[in-house]
């Protein structure tokens, strides 16, 4: 973290509500829950972010010699950046129809009711998100396990990086900008909302 005069941060999880594990912590029990599926004769599929939380699974996993399959939208661009990158890229293949009993499926959240995944009767799902610290989660999810991660910072990393940054001005943007600017101001920080500019229609 560098010292800044002016320090722009996105504020998704800026909510006092989004306080994290230690990611040891959530790795470990996401093994517990992988292996106690396994043992279940249960396929684990993981939903979780599409780019960062995804690649750091994959890494994870690899390093346990476990297979993953990664839905199309996401195969290809994560095998050319593993490649590009040094990292092990033979723990991954396209998920497709025939599924071997040892394999973890790691989905983005949006394919949660695909008939794809409804068809997979001996599952165990397992949320990857700071979502699942809100009351949507079980709405959502009604059968998932969930565990607290992100690629974003949570509450209490983004108050540490402002306080060992020591801007002069702050400029927050995100879902909860407001909630965290409200609370830096009592800190006697000076802040600023920005907003997102809205995309036209191009129809």
């Amino acid at each position: 973290i560098l010292p800044s005069e002016i320090l722009i941060l996105d504020c998704h999880y800026g909510h006092p509500r989004y306080r994290f594990p230690q990611r040891s912590e959530a790795f470990e029990r996401l093994l517990h829950l992988v292996q106690e599926s396994f043992n279940k004769k249960k396929i684990p599929i993981i939903f979780a972010e599409p780019i960062g939380i995804t690649q750091e699974l994959i890494v994870f996993f690899a390093g346990l010699s476990l297979k993953c399959r990664l839905h199309q939208s996401r195969y290809k661009i994560t095998r050319t950046v593993f490649r590009h990158q040094g990292l092990p890229h033979n723990n991954f293949r396209l998920l497709q129809k025939r599924i071997a009993e040892d394999e973890i499926i790691i989905l983005p959240p949006i394919l949660r009711g695909s008939s794809m995944i409804q068809s997979i009767k001996n599952r165990q799902s397992i949320v990857i998100s700071g979502e699942v610290l809100t009351s949507q989660f079980k709405i959502l999810f009604p059968d998932a396990e969930g565990i607290a991660l992100a690629s974003s910072a949570d509450f209490s990393e983004l108050v540490q990086y402002v306080h060992i940054s020591k801007p002069k001005q702050v400029f927050v943007i995100g879902r909860n900008a407001d909630t965290f600017s409200h609370f830096l101001r009592k800190d006697g920080y000076h802040v600023w909302t920005l907003t997102r500019p809205e995309q036209l229609s191009l129809l």
